[in-house]
């Protein structure tokens, strides 16, 4: 029986993607264009190890990102958010403060229109859904990068 892997390919993609149409029992799903993985079905790994086009296969396991607790903060308690002082950014900003650092974020997206990220965010992609839009759909990487900005 067939199960979904992510295939590591080491060689040229448009090489290893035709390894893998000669190959019974395994059924191309998607090569990514901006990392080096072709989504397969496949029905017996072992071909994978000894071949020198790929470099790993792993299952592709679905995952749940549970959602995001509601906000407690309050302003007047304090004017650094909880989130900054968990991971001590205060203690570095006499060093930098970030100025001119561009950083990507891998994770469920980022909502532009948050206040700490308005005019900041500079584009993306959704490594899930295989599209430009990167609208966050469960707030946890507008998190993150809210924590970064």
């Amino acid at each position: 029986m067939a199960k979904r892997y992510l295939i590591h390919v080491k060689a040229n993609m448009n090489q290893a993607r035709k390894v893998c149409m000669k190959q019974n029992g395994i059924e191309i799903l998607y090569c990514h264009k901006h990392f080096p993985f072709i989504v397969a079905n496949v029905e017996n790994i072992k071909f994978f190890s000894k071949h020198p086009a790929f470099s790993l296969i792993e299952e592709d396991i679905q995952i749940r990102v549970h959602r995001a607790a509601p906000s407690t903060f309050n302003p007047s308690a304090s004017p650094i958010p909880w989130n900054i002082q968990a991971v001590h950014a205060p203690d570095a900003w006499p060093k930098s403060t970030g100025k001119g650092v561009r950083v990507g974020v891998l994770d469920t997206g980022i909502a532009s229109s948050h206040p700490a990220l308005r005019g900041r965010v500079a584009g993306g992609y959704n490594i899930i859904g295989q599209s430009r839009n990167f609208a966050d759909d469960n707030g946890h990487g507008t998190h993150v990068a809210g924590i970064i900005a």
